[in-house]
C-alpha cells in the first residue's frame, strides 16, 4: 500500500486515541515515510518497513497503556476492516498466479491493474452472496404478509404497497452492503492511482528476501484473518436475519399499537368507556418498545438493557386487561335490530297467471285476502332506506325439468328485490349506529338491517303460485 493508504488505516486503528494524539502520531509516520522516499525508497517499500499494520497499532496502543483489542465500531464496520487486508492479499495472490498474463501486458501498472480487477471481483462476489442470503428472510416475510392482507378489505392495494415497501427495504440494504464493500477501496485507489508503479529491479528482490520471514508470518495471520472474516460474515448474516424477521415486524407491531392507542383516546373523549383498552395498549406499547430496544442493543451496541421497564409494562398490561375485560362483560349483545330504527315501506301491485319467485335478501310472509281478484296480489316491502334505494328487477325465466333441460313454451316470473348499496355512506351509517349504542354499552345485530321484509297479499289460489325468497 502507499503512504496515504497506510496513514488512513493507521488512523482508523488508533481511533480510541484523542484527535490530537492521533494527529501527532500520523504526522510522525508521514515525515518518516517522506524521509525514506527522499533517500531513494518507494512509498510501498517505506511502508513495508513498518511491518504488519495490526501489530504496529497494537504496539502504539500498548505504549499508551490501552487495550490493543479495543474497538468501538459497529459489527458491519468491523467486517469491512477485518476483511480489507484479506481481500488485498487475496487479490495479490491471484495477480501472482496470473504472472504470465501480467508479463504480456506492456504497462508499468500491469500488476496493480490485475490486483485492482481481482479485488473488484472478490468484493462483487461477496456482495452478491450477501444479497442472495438476505433475500431468504424477505421471501418469508413476504409470504406471511400475503396471508395477513388476504383477510382484509382492499387486499390488492395493501399487497402492492407491502411489496413496494419490502422491495425498497431490500434494495436499500443491498446498496448499503455494496457501498460499505467498495467505499474505502475506491477511495484508496483513486488517491493512489498516480503514485504506485511496479518495478522488477534489484532493490525489490533484496527487499523481498529481507521480508521473506515476515511474509511467512503474514500468511499465517492471513489464514487467521480468513477464519475471523468468515465468522464475522456469519454473525453479520444472523444479525440481518434477526433484523428482518424479528426487529422489523416488531416495529410494525409497535406502530399498530400506537395507532390503536390514538384511536382509543379519541373514542374515550367521545364518551365510550375505553379506559381499560387505553391502559392495555400503553402497557403493550411499553413492552414492545422495550423488546425492540433490547434486540437493537444486543445486535449493535453490546449493551444490556434494564429489566425494570419490562416488569412495569407487564403490570400495566395486566391492569389494562382486567379493566378492558370488565368493560366487555358490561356490554349487552342484543341479537336484533335497535328499536329506534325506522324502515321505509313501499307497496307494489301485480297481476299473474303463472308461477312467481321472489328472490333477494328477503324475508317473505304471506297474508290471505280472499276479497282480492284471482291473479291479483300486492307486495309490501319494508327496508332500511339509509343503505340505498330499493331496486326491483322483473325477469321471465324458462322453466326446467328434473334433468335441468328447458321445458318448451314454459316460463315463470322472478322478482328480485335488493337495495342499491351506497358504498361509503353505508360505512358511516353503521359507524354512527355502532358508536352511539356502544356509549350505552349495547351492541346489536346490525346485519339484520340488510334484510328486506316482504309481505305478499292475495287470495289463496294466487298465493299458491308465489314462492318466497332464497
Amino acid at each position: 500500500m502507499n503512504k496515504e493508504e497506510f496513514l488512513k488505516k493507521l488512523d482508523k486503528k488508533l481511533a480510541v486515541l484523542s484527535e490530537k494524539e492521533r494527529k501527532d502520531i500520523i504526522d510522525e509516520y508521514r515525515d518518516t515515510i517522506s524521509e525514506k522516499v527522499k533517500h531513494g525508497q518507494s512509498e510501498k517499500d517505506a511502508v513495508k518497513d513498518f511491518g504488519d499494520i495490526d501489530e504496529l497499532s497494537k504496539e502504539i496502543l500498548q505504549a499508551y497503556k490501552l487495550d490493543p483489542n479495543y474497538n468501538d465500531k459497529s459489527s458491519f464496520d468491523k467486517l469491512m476492516d477485518d476483511g480489507e487486508d484479506l481481500i488485498k492479499k487475496g487479490a495479490d495472490k491471484l495477480a501472482k498466479t496470473s504472472k504470465d498474463i501480467a508479463d504480456g501486458i506492456k504497462s508499468n501498472n500491469s500488476n496493480i491493474t490485475l490486483s485492482f480487477v481481482f479485488e473488484v471481483i472478490i468484493r462483487l462476489f461477496i456482495g452478491i452472496c450477501l444479497c442472495v442470503v438476505m433475500k431468504i428472510p424477505f421471501n418469508l416475510i413476504e409470504s406471511i404478509g400475503y396471508n395477513i392482507f388476504d383477510q382484509v378489505p382492499f387486499n390488492h392495494f395493501f399487497n402492492g404497497l407491502y411489496d413496494a415497501l419490502l422491495m425498497v427495504l431490500y434494495i436499500v440494504l443491498c446498496a448499503f452492503m455494496f457501498i460499505a464493500l467498495f467505499k474505502d477501496f475506491l477511495s484508496d485507489n483513486l488517491n493512489s492511482s498516480s503514485d504506485i508503479k511496479e518495478t522488477h529491479d534489484k532493490k525489490n528482490n533484496e527487499k523481498e528476501e529481507k521480508n521473506a520471514k515476515k511474509n511467512d508470518n503474514k500468511e499465517v495471520k492471513s489464514s487467521n484473518n480468513l477464519g475471523n472474516m468468515l465468522s464475522t460474515v456469519f454473525i453479520l448474516l444472523i444479525k440481518i436475519w434477526v433484523v428482518i424477521i424479528i426487529l422489523v415486524p416488531a416495529v410494525f407491531i409497535l406502530f399498530g399499537i400506537l395507532f390503536g392507542l390514538v384511536l382509543s383516546v379519541i373514542y374515550l373523549f367521545k364518551g365510550i368507556n375505553l379506559y381499560g383498552l387505553v391502559i392495555l395498549l400503553i402497557g403493550l406499547a411499553m413492552m414492545c418498545g422495550w423488546f425492540i430496544k433490547v434486540i437493537y442493543n444486543m445486535l449493535f451496541r453490546n449493551k444490556n438493557e434494564s429489566i425494570i421497564p419490562f416488569f412495569i409494562s407487564i403490570v400495566i398490561t395486566v391492569v389494562g386487561s382486567v379493566l378492558f375485560a370488565v368493560m366487555l362483560f358490561d356490554i349487552d349483545y342484543i341479537d336484533e335490530i335497535p328499536k329506534n330504527i325506522k324502515f321505509k315501506e313501499e307497496t307494489f301491485n301485480y297481476q299473474t297467471t303463472e308461477k312467481v319467485d321472489i328472490s333477494g335478501n328477503v324475508n317473505v310472509t304471506k297474508t290471505v285476502d280472499n276479497s282480492m281478484a284471482p291473479g291479483e296480489y300486492k307486495v309490501k316491502v319494508k327496508y332500511f332506506d339509509k343503505l340505498g334505494n330499493l331496486i326491483v328487477n322483473d325477469d321471465k325465466v324458462p322453466d326446467l325439468d328434473e334433468e335441468g333441460n328447458t321445458i318448451p313454451d314454459s316460463s315463470y316470473n322472478v322478482k328480485h328485490f335488493y337495495v342499491l348499496d351506497s358504498g361509503v355512506n353505508n360505512f358511516k351509517v353503521f359507524y354512527d349506529l355502532f358508536i352511539n349504542n356502544l356509549k350505552k354499552n349495547r351492541v346489536y345485530n346490525y346485519d339484520e338491517l340488510y334484510n328486506i321484509n316482504v309481505e305478499v297479499i292475495g287470495n289463496e289460489q294466487t298465493l299458491a303460485l308465489i314462492n318466497g325468497g332464497e
